[in-house]
Order: structure tokens, then C-alpha cells, then sequence
């Protein structure tokens, strides 16, 4: 843009014009190359579905199988935390 308007190209309205589009593409361009190496949002979202979906109901379960249901309460309680490590380790 200098080179042009020093060989009379542009006028001084037209050099200022394009550094601020030039400046608003590097901006933008900038702006872009920031999310490049950003995992997608579509993990996050359906993280947390899954999270929501299967892991909350589980640990609410367990919360109730821990506050007390009679004598045979370990078996199926050993069971029920076996499921919510399996799930922890997916």
C-alpha cells in the first residue's frame, strides 16, 4: 500500500482505506487462528449428557443405597458402585 501510494497510484484516502481494511483482516484472520487448535464444542455438549444422563442418576442412587436399607444392602450396593467406576473409567 506504501509502494502504490508512493508511485502515485492512491491518493492518501485510499492508502487509509485499505490499512484499515488490512487491519481488519489480520484481526479477523487472528481471531480465527485462535480457535484452531480448540477442541470442538460438540465434545463439551455431549460430555455432558452423558454426564447428566448416566452418571447423576447413579450417584444418586448410591446416595440413597448409603443412607440405609436393611440388612442386605452391601451386595447390591458393591454391584451398583462396581457399575459407577466401570462407567468413571469410560
Amino acid at each position: 500500500v506504501a509502494q502504490a501510494r508512493k508511485d502515485g497510484l492512491i491518493d492518501a484516502h485510499q492508502e487509509k482505506s485499505m490499512h484499515d481494511k488490512i487491519l481488519q483482516f489480520r484481526a479477523a484472520m487472528d481471531g480465527m487462528y485462535d480457535y484452531t487448535d480448540q477442541p470442538p464444542h460438540f465434545f463439551y455438549i455431549h460430555f455432558l449428557v452423558l454426564l447428566s444422563a448416566l452418571y447423576l442418576p447413579l450417584f444418586a442412587i448410591d446416595m440413597a443405597y448409603s443412607s440405609g436399607w436393611g440388612d442386605n444392602k452391601s451386595i447390591q450396593l458393591d454391584i451398583l458402585q462396581g457399575v459407577i467406576v466401570f462407567l468413571q473409567c469410560i
